[in-house]
């Protein structure tokens, strides 16, 4: 009797040990609001995903920390200084193999201030040496202002501005970096044009080997116009285009682009206001636009999506936060938080027809809230924001709540979104966290949390799609899809079976970065995809969605 019950109670606990090695749901960050992981880092605090389910984290002065999927502090819960000389905080873009490459402004001296670039890997390694690159400018002001994965492999976007006398005279500059850290577009990098006081980029978008740099200017009355140019991966123009606002007036701060319309074009939004005077009485009034622009630099549609009137008094509340994100097979999901009014979201198509009837509320009874920041997940956004505490001077303080919208408009998370982080929130940052959820970081004493894609605090899933487990609908039987040959080397072939012939897909080529290749529309099968000989060695996927499908298989170059 005794050797038995001894034979149970061992079998319970090599079954208990599995499935504690075993579980995904095990591996946690922290499973309440309240249990969160403190970085040793100090103020405005950004992070970027690193591909693999973690994060960096970076603060100023340049220091920063690396987090894997799981919660653990890859070196430990120490600091790391970056600059050799006191900086700015540095903008982010990880390589194809996993690499941080930074751009970020040095100061050696009060009179010069320099552009400095590094890369450096999970060991700790200067790649481009202990120095790094310097963008050198003798005679002006120098400041990093972004950096983007570049239009071709293995390259990465820089874009710096040059500050010549004052702020409202400086030159908007791009440089295209490649892997050994060369300089592809001459060492003084290529220029913008610009013909007004105040010219500011608001977003970079790449698409099919060229870059779509969405520009605003702003004239002396608040007045201004939106400026729109394309640059090609040899850094040549190829056209600069300008659309008058006709009277409104936008921030630049609140101008969007799309990642593309896959035609070689882009999508932008923008926060607006108008004024008007009716019996002697100005009446203001704030709303959302999207506009498409094509492949040639024509606007295409231009779309209100929101507008109310201002209230009189004209608090600092009186603006809109807009954010756009890709929905696939030509969808896009436009969201705005307008302080102590709405916070909504719709879809619209490239043809600017919104695809449900009526906005999404993402919260029902808005009170107050701010700080709205979006990421793309699995068949559907994210969004993360701020909410304020009205009686923060008796003790209240804010938090962070997020909300995961499905492409039918669904609020995934609950009618009122999850609460990530119950803490004082002065200021805040947001990544993917590769898996259809997000990593997010507050500034009060630095904290980091995780939620997955399902509204789990902390909880890791596996990496991949888990139908069971999302919370959505589901969705229709994928078509039949097969890549012949895989392993190819230049070019393959895309055979599909949906059961409903004529219907047009769009599909995108990935790294498994999660960075998208090519793309493009195909509607018969088999289809052939050509001019792969630039792509290097490795795995990539492959995906095709349509109305009523969002497939992906993967498959292997071989040179």
């Amino acid at each position: 009797m005794y050797l038995k019950n001894t034979k149970i109670i061992m079998v319970f606990l090599y079954v208990g040990v599995f499935f504690l090695l075993a579980s995904p749901s095990l591996a946690e960050w922290g499973r309440t609001a309240s249990d969160l992981i403190y970085l040793p880092l100090h103020s405005n605090i950004s992070l970027c995903a690193d591909g693999n389910g973690g994060c960096w984290a970076t603060a100023s002065p340049v220091i920063f920390c690396h987090i894997d999927r799981f919660g653990n502090f890859t070196w430990g819960e120490e600091q790391f200084r970056i600059l050799p000389e006191p900086g700015n905080n540095p903008e982010m873009v990880v390589a194809e193999n996993g690499d941080l490459i930074l751009a970020m402004d040095i100061a050696p001296d009060e009179e010069t201030q320099d552009v400095y670039l590094q890369r450096i890997n999970l060991d700790r390694e200067y790649i481009w040496g202990d120095q790094g690159i310097h963008l050198d400018s003798s005679d002006r002001l120098q400041s990093a202002w972004g950096a983007y994965p570049g239009p071709i492999d293995n390259t990465y976007l820089i874009h710096w501005i040059r500050h010549n006398m004052g702020y409202q005279n400086h030159d908007l500059r791009l440089q295209l970096i490649n892997d050994n850290g060369n300089f592809l577009w001459g060492d003084d990098g290529v220029g913008l044009n610009r013909d007004l006081i105040y010219n500011s980029i608001s977003s970079i978008v790449i698409s099919n080997d060229q870059c779509v740099i969405a520009t605003h200017n702003l004239l002396e009355d608040d007045e201004g116009d939106i400026q729109v140019h394309k640059i090609n991966s040899e850094g040549e123009h190829l056209w600069d285009s300008k659309f008058s606002l006709q009277g409104e007036s936008v921030r630049q701060t609140r101008l969007r682009a799309s990642e593309s319309d896959y035609s070689g074009g882009v999508i932008l939004i923008y926060e607006y206001e108008r004024r008007i005077t009716v019996n002697d009485t100005l009446r203001r009034f704030l709303g959302v636009k999207a506009m498409r622009i094509s492949d040639a630099g024509d606007s295409l549609w231009t779309r209100q999506v929101y507008e109310r009137e201002k209230e009189p008094r004209g608090d600092r509340f009186g603006e809109i936060e807009p954010v756009m994100n890709y929905a696939g097979s030509g969808r896009f999901f436009v969201a705005w938080a307008d302080f102590y009014q709405a916070f909504q979201v719709v879809t619209i198509n490239v043809n600017g027809d919104l695809i449900w009837e009526e906005p999404t509320d993402v919260i029902l009874n808005p009170e107050s809230y701010t700080k709205l920041e979006a990421v793309n997940s699995y068949n559907g956004v994210c969004y993360v924001w701020r909410d304020i505490d009205d009686d923060r001077e008796n003790g209240g303080s804010d938090q962070q709540f997020g909300q995961r919208i499905s492409l039918e408009g669904e609020r995934l998370w609950g009618d009122r979104g999850r609460a990530i982080q119950n803490r004082t929130v002065w200021y805040s940052s947001i990544t993917t966290d590769g898996n259809g959820g997000v990593i997010t970081v507050v500034e009060s004493n630095p904290t980091i949390q995780m939620i997955n894609r399902n509204g789990e605090i902390g909880v890791v899933l596996e990496v991949g799609v888990d139908e069971k487990n999302d919370k959505q609908k589901p969705r229709k039987q994928a078509p039949k899809l097969n890549i012949y040959p895989n392993p190819g080397n230049s070019h393959f072939q895309i055979e599909f079976d949906t059961g409903f012939p004529n219907e047009s897909y769009n599909y995108s080529i990935y790294n498994l970065m999660g960075r998208t290749l090519m793309s493009g529309i195909l509607i018969n099968s088999p289809y052939v995809v050509n001019d792969l000989s630039r792509f290097s060695s490795g795995e990539y996927i492959l995906r095709l969605q349509s109305q009523r499908y969002d497939v992906s298989k993967r498959f292997s170059l071989v040179k």
